[in-house]
């Protein structure tokens, strides 16, 4: 058989198929579409979903069938998913009609119907006029009246404009919001919203030039996040509903550079400093300050080891400069106390007490080739016998 031979058989073949795939009973296509769409649902292709969802509505008007009542509750979280309220009431009260307390999806669906009227009826909070400054409210656009979007903090006199549609009285879809208020502030968001949440990527500009690129869900920044700040600085990473959550790089316009973990938007795990000059630093935090051992090494190979307590040196600190010099003694509260001890490259040691990180008091200085003497300190001045 040659190939020509061949590949004219392969074509009859796929055209027989497709053949029988089309003379399938009408119901048969809608159980098909229908698992189709609840796949879709599962990957979030709404949009796909949706037109599938009309296929099946073209579907019923060429044959006149009757749709099962699972295609009612598909297509009310289908609905509800690209934030169109009204089409999701419709379809999830249609199937609970039909299918009864004994439905398949009747639990999913009464609570898609309480979500659906909690979004409608804005009982998630109220609107924000008269409300005080800071409380989220559902804010009235300016030149729409009757539509709303979420506002997560309320300003005092501020004012939000919608370039795109509304749906159910909420911003809906594709558009810029900006919001501006007293009295010079301006915040511009471009992105999609969804019953008047950002829900999708957005650009955020404020009116210091700061910019920030990613996600949202629900109102909520969701996924990995991108800021270029208008002083040169620069910030990187995952947020997990509405917080900085996990490994970000921050990049400051004086050069320096920190990069470590977050919890619930504070600094809490292993972090590392670097700075211009060189120099690096390497510790805990926990609770968004610096707690547990940290390590600086210097770039002409000086190195400091020690605790800090809620941001601030606590403890026995080791202290090896670059020109070979140790500093050995306690911290409190970040400035040097008490006992400590130096001993020098020459070969040279130096006793004595510090307080408020300055020498105080009697210190015993013991050269490499000479007589231990005593010198008086005042507060950080020697003083001359």
């Amino acid at each position: 058989m040659n190939w020509n031979t061949c590949g004219l058989l392969i074509g009859l073949l796929l055209t027989c198929v497709a053949s029988v795939a089309a003379q399938l009973p009408p119901e048969i296509l809608v159980d098909q579409l229908l698992l189709r769409v609840e796949r879709m649902i599962e990957t979030e292709e709404t949009e796909g979903a949706l037109e599938v969802v009309q296929e099946i509505l073209a579907l019923q008007d060429e044959h006149a069938i009757q749709l099962p009542p699972e295609f009612h509750f598909r297509r009310a979280q289908v609905t509800f998913a690209a934030g169109t309220l009204e089409p999701a009431r419709e379809s999830v009260t249609r199937y609970l009609t039909a299918a009864g307390r004994e439905g398949q999806f009747y639990a999913v669906a009464l609570a898609l119907l309480e979500d659906v009227d909690r979004i409608r009826e804005r009982r998630d909070a109220p609107d924000c006029e008269g409300q005080p400054e800071g409380t989220e409210c559902w804010m009235e656009l300016a030149k729409q009246a009757g539509c709303r979007v979420w506002n997560e903090g309320l300003e005092p006199e501020a004012v939000a404009e919608w370039t795109g549609e509304c749906s159910s009285g909420f911003a809906t879809g594709p558009g810029t919001l900006t919001w501006q208020w007293p009295p010079d502030n301006h915040q511009e968001i471009s992105g999609s919203y969804r019953f008047g949440r950002k829900h999708g990527y957005f650009t955020e500009r404020f009116e210091d030039g700061d910019v920030g690129e990613g996600p949202y869900v629900d109102g909520k920044r969701n996924g990995h996040w991108v800021w270029e700040y208008h002083d040169g600085g620069r910030a990187e990473g995952p947020n997990v509903d509405g917080k900085r959550n996990g490994h970000w790089v921050q990049e400051y316009a004086n050069g320096n550079v920190a990069e470590g973990r977050y919890v619930d938007d504070r600094r809490d795990g292993h972090w590392v400093w670097k700075y211009p000059d060189g120099q690096v630093e390497r510790g805990p935090y926990v609770d968004n300050k610096q707690h547990g051992d940290w390590v600086i090494e210097s770039p002409d190979g000086g190195r400091l080891e020690g605790p800090y307590e809620n941001g601030e040196r606590n403890g026995p600190w080791v202290e090896r400069f670059g020109n070979g010099n140790v500093a050995q003694g306690r911290y409190l509260d970040g400035q040097r106390q008490g006992d400590w001890v130096w001993r020098f490259a020459s070969g040279q040691v130096e006793e004595g007490a510090y307080v408020d990180d300055e020498r105080h008091g009697q210190w015993v200085v013991h050269p490499p080739d000479g007589d231990t003497f005593h010198v008086m300190f005042v507060r950080g001045v020697r003083q001359e016998p």
